[in-house]
Parts: C-alpha cells; sequence; structure tokens
C-alpha cells in the first residue's frame, strides 16, 4: 500500500507540476501585460504549485531508494543533474525579481520555457529509467 501512495503522489504531482509550467510558458507568456493576471494567477496556485513541487522531490527520492536498482546509471545522473539545474534557475530567477527588481532578464522572462524543457526531458529520462 505504501508503494501504491508514493507512486500515485509521484506521478499525480507530476502531472501538476508540468500542467502548472506548461501553462505559464506557453498560454500566459502570450499575454502581452500578464503582470496583473500572473499576480492573481500566482496568489492562488503558488501555494498548491510549491507543495506538489515538494511532494514530486520527496516522492522521487523515496522512490529512486526503494524502487532504483542503479542499473541505469547515466540516466539517473542526468536526471538528478537536470533538477538541480530546475532549482538553480528558480533560485536565480527569485533573486532577480525579488532583490535585483528585474523583471526584464532572460532567466525571469524564460524561467518557465527553460523548465518545460527540462521537464520533458526528466520525464523521458524517467521513462528510460524504467526500462
Amino acid at each position: 500500500m505504501f508503494d501504491f501512495i508514493v507512486i500515485f503522489s509521484h506521478l499525480f504531482t507530476a502531472i501538476i507540476f508540468v500542467g502548472y509550467v506548461f501553462f505559464d510558458a506557453i498560454f500566459l507568456s502570450n499575454i502581452k501585460n500578464n503582470l496583473e493576471i500572473k499576480k492573481a494567477y500566482f496568489k492562488n496556485s503558488g501555494i498548491i504549485y510549491a507543495i506538489s513541487f515538494l511532494i514530486l522531490i520527496v516522492s522521487g527520492i523515496i522512490l529512486a531508494f526503494k524502487e532504483f536498482e542503479f542499473v541505469n546509471k547515466i540516466a539517473f545522473i542526468l536526471k538528478i543533474s537536470l533538477i538541480i539545474f530546475m532549482f538553480l534557475i528558480t533560485i536565480l530567477s527569485i533573486y532577480y525579481v525579488k532583490f535585483k527588481n528585474n523583471r526584464e532578464h532572460f532567466l525571469v522572462k524564460h524561467s518557465h520555457l527553460i523548465a518545460l524543457v527540462l521537464c520533458f526531458l526528466i520525464v523521458l529520462l524517467a521513462k528510460l529509467l524504467l526500462m
């Protein structure tokens, strides 16, 4: 039963995470004056997004130690590297917005598009790990 809960929570939060990034990168990026829309959107979804991201990471760590036999070490190392890279992009984007007050920086403007590409690669590597 524990395995089912961990796998279900990992898959469900992955859907939430990728869906949030997809919506923001594809739909909200096309709106010219999207600052007010993003404020309203993030106010309601930011907590859910953050909690789902934490559950995704924790359940992924549990699955990695429980299920993974380290057969495909290269794919696993690449996946972890991409996750760390995504985390660093998030930290830098927050830094530029909060401390530098620079919403026009490349990372701030394109962070979710970069994250969407990284999500695609992470899901691809996750599938390769299960083969």
